[in-house]
């Protein structure tokens, strides 16, 4: 597992056997998902590099030419360890609002979304379902079905798109100001919405879930046999612990249930004091610590790591080589650790030696 593996190599049998391992605690090492980054910017056929985010290509491209860009962008890549070709539909973090009455928006390298139909209406007279018939929730299944049959044969993971996180999507729909005064104001009102936001969630999740084939993985690249996905509640930063354990924790609770596999989200310094309220969810395996934009990186957060560990969860470290391998180094218990990182030619040996250190022959 630790030699290089272009496109064609990768056993995703093989690969998603040796994760089923490690959730059991059965590994006794890191997960790596090591991705070698092409030198320079992969262009398609037509002369341009894909988007990231999906819907900033045209609405009337075909499925089929998005896809061709995004194929070859993969091919470029080589893989160490456990890393595979994953090709998630990034509709931007939490597209579920534009399947609900939200409106989504697109330009250039960016996308957002807005209440839609729910600008101006009562927070009474809000109701959450999910709609197939949206034109976003169309155009993902659009390009679900197209990729499952353009990748059958190929070792691509079709991870599922970034639905959202608990209040999150209420957030896109009602407006992060008036939502925070919501909390106090009408708490009644706030647990309405997020049972339905759930159950729109699950709905969609179980939708889109069905259309595509293989095992199942998300924007963080953990893989799974069965429905495996990364819970977040951005939200979160700006509330406090007792409205956490209110509002955010029940349901979590809920979408762990649902998932055979599932992992946190932890954005932000402001998300810290939430962990002991997290690490009380029954069956959640895991936090992914994200420091946050002009915060040191996961390395300099030994404090927050050992809270992790010490009530018994796994973690996802994140990043370059410098920084998995001094945090690795940090963890009491490595062998609980998702490591993915992204690296340059040029660091292949030094990521072979280092992954060698935690018992990948």
């Amino acid at each position: 597992m630790n030699t290089v593996k272009t496109f064609h190599d990768v056993n995703l049998l093989e690969i998603t056997e040796l994760h089923e391992k490690w959730w059991c605690g059965e590994l006794g090492r890191p997960i790596f998902h090591c991705v070698v980054h092409p030198p320079s910017p992969v262009l398609t056929g037509s002369g341009y590099a894909p988007k990231n985010f999906l819907p900033c290509n045209p609405r009337n491209m075909p499925a089929a030419e998005i896809l061709d860009g995004k194929l070859e962008q993969l091919k470029s890549e080589r893989y160490l360890g456990e890393g595979f070709p994953l090709f998630w539909m990034n509709f931007g973090p939490g597209v579920l609002a534009a399947m609900v009455g939200g409106c989504g928006c697109a330009q250039k390298e960016t996308v957002w979304f807005t209440p839609g139909k729910w600008e101006g209406v009562p927070l009474e007279k809000i109701s959450i379902q999910f709609d197939p018939d949206a034109d976003w929730a169309k155009w993902i299944a659009e390009l679900y079905q197209t990729a499952t049959e353009k990748f059958e044969n190929l070792p691509v993971v079709l991870g599922m798109t970034d639905l959202g996180g608990v209040l999150d999507v209420l957030a896109s729909l009602r407006g992060t100001q008036e939502l925070l005064m919501d909390l106090l104001d009408a708490p009644d009102e706030i647990k309405r919405l997020l049972k339905e936001e759930r159950e729109a969630w699950f709905t969609a999740y179980d939708y889109f879930h069905a259309l595509r084939k293989g095992p199942s993985s998300c924007w963080a690249a953990i893989l799974g046999e069965n429905p495996t996905y990364m819970l977040q509640s951005d939200f979160a930063y700006m509330i406090s612990p007792d409205m956490f354990a209110e509002f955010v924790q029940p349901e979590l609770q809920k979408y762990v249930n649902k998932l055979d596999h599932a992992f946190y989200h932890l954005d932000g310094k402001n998300q810290i004091p939430h962990i002991p309220h997290l690490a009380a969810i029954d069956g959640l395996d895991g936090i992914q610590w994200i420091p946050g934009a002009g915060q040191p990186p996961q390395s300099e957060w030994p404090d927050v790591l050992h809270a992790i560990e010490d009530h018994g969860l796994k973690v996802q470290l994140i990043g370059n080589l410098t920084n998995v391998k001094n945090a690795l180094s940090l963890l009491k218990h490595p062998e609980n650790a998702h490591v993915w990182m992204g690296i340059s030619e040029n660091e292949i040996e030094d990521a072979q030696r280092f992954m060698a250190e935690y018992g990948l022959d």
